[in-house]
């Protein structure tokens, strides 16, 4: 459904074009409010396409509104034609009510998503006087301007045409070498101004048009190292503590760097494999789980090939488990890890007094289950078409196509699938209900769940990306969009970026981020906090940054409702004047 939001601009809009024709035609009533309504219409329907298009729920009303500005086009030029002579004044009021809304209401539905964390009592009367402000602030420059321009001109009015030339193309060289050589920081501004999360109209097809969207980033860690990684190496996982930041790579590589000092303490290769991998049969179910846990004040890295103890400065092997045909769970809070290296023997090992030891084994060829999965921490039997709970036989879900996902505590498991041109998600319950929803275009797919709400993000990739949260019920709460970190000189620019691992700490989501320049690589840690907002306006994910530069542009654009006498030199017409209201 159409919001109030978008709906409200257009009668704003009637009244202004309704009072500004009334000053400057002299008809009927009625006559001028169906003029003004046309004008209206026609623009209200390009600021839908230029301001106000995230409030479309599908994007055909896109193609829609292209539909109709032609069509109210047609009929605007024909009313005018037939009714007044000076039809090309009329465009003015079109103008004018664009020009207005871009220097108050845009400007007011802005203020108001960039103060949404305050108190409402704050955040509505703030953003008034910023947007009144704002208008007054562009009425007063355009008197400014004017007069800047007439002293201008009369100061350079004595330079000969091959000066100005000069003036003009050396402010065009400035400009041009200011662009090339500086990178904007639109990122640092746009999370300053809470203004970062923004989703970009087709991006956002299909999704509701009034997410709440009040997560934000807490920077946890940001140090820059030298570029020592190989190529095609990345991290895949951290962990840190109050002194140190610990991670591993795809290469098999374990790294600890001082957070004080930011110096790089301890490297090591790891341990390869005795044995030949066959990569079909590995039991993990993804590339990006976490592998480092904190358990009994240890800390643990599950590698490849191997499981060690790590410290600051060494790496202890404690088993031949790896990652390879092993994943770990916990089951009461103990840590467990299951491994399958001969076909449907699963030995079950429990860590205790810093060793790995073996608890049970599993033969799946005297039991009526096909394969045992580890699903979100949690050991799963699993059949052709159940998947049961290894700790407790009476909790079982459906199988159903997707990458699984398990609720622990509501005890309900979550498919998300992708195909080439939508997403489907479904909860099931242990008592086989099942909710089916279903997005249009391709979205993540790998499901964290923390306390009531489902963090969507990709398996891995090249790029930075977004997280897309929903609560359990599958309604879409929040996108929040990574960011680039802003180099400024051009040639500090990152050449690539992507994210590590996502990881839970103290039931908040916490990623490592990295991007790399010519000579060094930043590695940042964020948290993700969300803090509630008093009135949730339905425009807090419509607008970034960005929306400041047709603001800026709009602060010189006149607003006019009058022509000045003007001489026509033509004998077939007559001199008129309009007197300037």
């Amino acid at each position: 459904m159409f919001n109030l939001f978008a709906i409200v601009p257009f009668f704003i809009l009637l009244a202004l074009a309704y009072y500004m024709n009334s000053k400057k035609i002299k008809d009927e009533k009625i006559r001028i409010f169906l003029l003004s309504l046309i004008e209206t219409t026609f623009a209200y329907l390009i600021l839908l396409l230029l301001f106000l298009q995230n409030f479309y729920p599908k994007t055909w009303y896109f193609m829609l509104t292209v539909l109709l500005i032609l069509i109210i086009s047609l009929v605007l030029y024909f009313f005018l034609q037939g009714s007044y002579e000076d039809s090309d004044l009329q465009i003015e009021t079109i103008k004018n009510i664009i020009v207005i809304f871009m220097l108050t209401i845009l400007p007011f539905y802005i203020f108001l998503t960039i103060f949404r964390f305050i108190p409402f009592y704050f955040q509505i009367p703030l953003s008034i006087s910023l947007s009144v402000l704002l208008f007054y602030l562009a009425l007063k420059t355009r008197i400014s301007d004017r007069l800047f321009y007439k002293k201008t001109m009369s100061n350079i009015s004595f330079i000969d045409d091959g000066g100005k030339f000069l003036i003009v193309w050396g402010l065009f060289g400035f400009i041009a070498v200011i662009v090339v050589l500086f990178q904007f920081p639109s990122n640092t501004i746009g999370e300053t101004l809470n203004l970062s999360n923004n989703v970009g109209y087709f991006s956002f097809n299909d999704l509701p048009t009034d997410i709440d969207n009040n997560f934000y980033q807490t920077e946890i860690i940001k140090l820059e190292i030298d570029t020592e990684f190989r190529k095609d190496e990345t991290i895949t996982d951290y962990y840190y503590n109050d002194l140190y930041l610990y991670f591993y790579t795809s290469d098999n590589r374990f790294f600890v760097y001082d957070l004080e000092t930011k110096e790089k303490v301890f490297d090591k290769q790891l341990d390869s494999a005795l044995f030949v991998v066959d990569e079909d049969d590995i039991l993990r179910s993804s590339d990006n789980y976490n592998r480092f846990m904190y358990y009994e004040n240890n800390i643990i890295l599950f590698a490849r090939y191997h499981t060690y103890i790590v410290t600051e400065d060494s790496t202890t092997n404690i088993s031949e488990i790896s990652d390879y045909y092993a994943m770990f769970y916990y089951e009461d809070n103990v840590l467990y890890f299951v491994n399958n290296e001969l076909s449907g023997i699963y030995e079950i090992f429990k860590f205790e007094n810093d060793s790995i030891l073996l608890s049970e084994t599993i033969d799946l060829s005297t039991t009526s289950y096909d394969s045992i999965n580890v699903i979100s921490g949690n050991l799963f039997y699993r059949t052709s078409d159940e998947l049961i709970l290894y700790s407790d036989n009476s909790i079982s879900f459906e199988i159903l196509s997707g990458s699984p996902t398990y609720d622990s505590v509501n005890q309900v498991m979550y498919y998300t699938s992708s195909t080439n041109h939508s997403s489907s998600y479904n909860k099931v319950d242990s008592n086989g209900t099942v909710l089916t929803f279903t997005l249009d275009k391709v979205h993540n797919d790998r499901g964290i769940i923390i306390g009531d709400y489902i963090y969507f993000t990709n398996k891995y990739s090249d790029e930075i990306n977004n997280i897309e949260i929903f609560n359990n019920d599958f309604n879409v709460d929040s996108i929040f969009n990574h960011l680039e970190t802003d180099s400024f000189w051009v040639f500090n620019k990152y050449h690539s970026n992507y994210i590590g691992n996502y990881r839970i700490n103290d039931n908040l989501l916490e990623y490592i981020q990295l991007e790399k320049a010519q000579d060094f690589i930043t590695i940042s840690v964020y948290q993700l906090n969300q803090k509630d907002v008093d009135i949730d306006f339905p425009f807090y994910s419509h607008y970034g940054v960005s929306i400041f530069i047709p603001i800026m542009i709009a602060f010189f654009i006149p607003i006019t409702n009058w022509r000045e006498s003007i001489v026509v030199l033509d004998q077939s017409k007559s001199y008129y004047d309009r007197q300037i209201k």
